[in-house]
């Protein structure tokens, strides 16, 4: 238990043998899953689309010729909330023949208007070529393109590393095992599609900083415990030994295999101590 709250003792409210959990409640499982999926995805598209234009113009910039004999077409540097979309058709003579070619790019700026710029190729490969705008914004384009693709996978290994947590602990409710009664901290409370969740930051050391979402049907209600000193809402959750995420309980105790004179005796003990 938190030592910054003194809430009633839990000991001995429920009995000291294995105890099977029949309803665990966690909310979101799939949709991590689903969230995971999509966040991979948009990452895969944002490499795909931005990854060769960054390879060509990094060819470009370590190996520079400004075309003096050519023409940009149809050029527009449009700016929207901070990002900078420039697309341009260029135009230019090497070596006695015309080359086309399509450049589009974005980068991060606060300010807008105008820009002057040029053709440039590479050197070695006059067919590479793009406008000094987009090398000299090279490292700002490439710094948000890591930075975007850095988010989305780091999203996707907390998603996938919560859904794996709530897998585990499906996996081992199924099983009985000697639970320990413990208080969370509701942290949230939602009304959706006739459900109710709730969110709740148990108050163990292993799980302290971890906030849990717990469903309830329309026949549950959770077990609420408002504490007057602290002005904040508790829940009782069980926890099983090896450490998985626990189980935000309902108020009737059914959410855990008890007999019904052990219910009834954990809900006299409980009523007994939250009054004294």
């Amino acid at each position: 238990m938190s030592d910054n709250y003194t809430l009633p003792d839990l000991s001995g409210v429920i009995p000291v043998r294995p105890i099977q959990i029949k309803k665990h409640g966690f909310a979101d499982r799939w949709k991590l899953l689903l969230l995971a999926i999509i966040f991979a995805i948009i990452s895969v598209v944002v490499t795909v689309v931005w990854g060769p234009g960054l390879y060509s113009d990094y060819l470009i910039k370590n190996d520079p010729l400004i075309i003096e004999d050519s023409t940009i077409f149809d050029g527009s540097c449009r700016s929207k909330k901070m990002i900078t979309d420039c697309k341009a058709t260029l135009s230019y003579r090497y070596e006695g023949e015309t080359k086309l070619k399509t450049v589009d790019f974005s980068f991060v700026s606060l300010s807008s208007g105008d820009y002057e710029t040029d053709v440039v190729v590479q050197k070695s490969n006059p067919d590479n070529a793009t406008l000094t705008l987009a090398l000299d914004e090279f490292w700002n384009r490439l710094s948000v393109g890591v930075l975007l693709v850095g988010i989305m996978v780091g999203c996707v290994i907390l998603f996938i590393k919560r859904f794996l947590q709530i897998s585990s602990a499906i996996s081992a409710a199924k099983t009985a095992s000697p639970l320990q009664l413990c208080w969370a901290k509701i942290v949230s409370r939602k009304d959706s599609m006739g459900r109710v969740k709730v969110g709740y930051t148990p108050l163990l050391k292993a799980h302290k900083k971890r906030t849990i979402l717990s469903s309830f049907a329309k026949t549950e209600t959770p077990y609420l415990y408002y504490d007057e000193k602290t002005n904040e809402t508790f829940g009782l959750v069980v926890a099983r030994a090896e450490g998985t995420l626990p189980v935000l309980l309902d108020d009737r105790f059914e959410r855990i295999d008890l007999m019904p004179n052990e219910r009834e005796k954990a809900e006299q003990l409980l009523t007994s101590r939250l009054a004294s």
